[in-house]
């Protein structure tokens, strides 16, 4: 590093200035990071967090209301799909609930059925195995 007449010295190089400023603006982002941080960490109280665990705890359960419905008990699912729902889901629920109450025993027996007998057919003895022949 050679010096020229009317030079400073090292920070006249623009290789050492960059890197000298972009320490100091890292410096200055990481300080003001954790501080930050530590302000949000420091300012929840308890009910908030008490409140937040119950907001979570209430959206689980609705979460997990809306993934089963038994077909042998659909009022009583359908009532409960109704009381963990609001606006627009609520409404669609509520006003096709009739139509609900018919469609989904009507599905289930369905599916039912043909589950059993191909369960039947694939447990057989006669079949000889679990998998389909087609001829040749």
């Amino acid at each position: 590093m050679t010096t020229k007449p009317g030079r400073r010295g090292w920070l006249s190089e623009p290789l050492v200035a960059t890197a000298l400023v972009l320490a100091v603006l890292a410096a200055v982002f990481a300080a003001s990071s954790g501080w930050s941080w530590y302000r949000a960490a420091q300012a929840g109280s308890a009910q908030a967090a008490q409140l937040r665990d119950q907001v979570l705890q209430a959206g689980e359960q609705a979460v997990q209301n809306f993934n089963t419905l038994d077909y042998r008990k659909v009022a009583a699912g359908l009532a409960l799909w109704e009381q963990s729902s609001t606006g627009p889901l609520h409404t669609e629920i509520s006003a096709g609930r009739a139509q609900f109450e018919r469609h989904i025993p009507r599905s289930a027996r369905a599916a039912g059925s043909s589950s059993a007998r191909s369960s039947r057919r694939r447990r057989s003895p006669r079949h000889g195995s679990s998998m389909a022949r087609s001829p040749r």
